[in-house]
């Protein structure tokens, strides 16, 4: 006569793996993204092509910033940074006004437009002197 449970104890490997695995993702659901790639298209919100126009404002490369105006019109012009400037804020607030007028120029970018902290460009251009 066998013992069952002297026999069940004897197992093989198999026997004593854990049988729980995570619950699959839920990929299926139409219109799911995964959590990780939420995070990183939040911090990528930003379009490379936008923020080039900034750069290129920011180093007063009057050049590239009419390159991209012309390109891009009225929505490249429409660019911001994170603090709400244009790059017109950014070529006054580092003093690159021959980049400033060129800007002005195209008549894209509003003079008066206001920051998130409500400053505009000439206030940004008397900042700098």
């Amino acid at each position: 006569h066998h013992n069952m449970a002297s026999s069940a104890n004897k197992g093989g490997p198999s026997d004593c793996q854990p049988s729980e695995q995570p619950p699959p993702p839920p990929q299926g659901r139409k219109g799911y993204i995964p959590e990780e790639l939420q995070l990183q298209a939040k911090k990528s919100d930003r379009s490379p092509v936008v923020s080039e126009i900034l750069v290129s404002a920011r180093k007063g490369y009057t050049a590239e910033v009419l390159r991209e105006l012309r390109e891009g019109g009225a929505k490249r012009a429409a660019a911001v940074d994170k603090n709400g400037r244009s790059c017109l804020h950014l070529a006054c607030l580092n003093g690159h006004f021959d980049t400033a007028l060129a800007i002005l120029q195209t008549e894209l970018i509003d003079i008066n437009s206001p920051n998130k902290r409500g400053l505009t460009p000439l206030h940004d251009a008397s900042a700098e002197g």
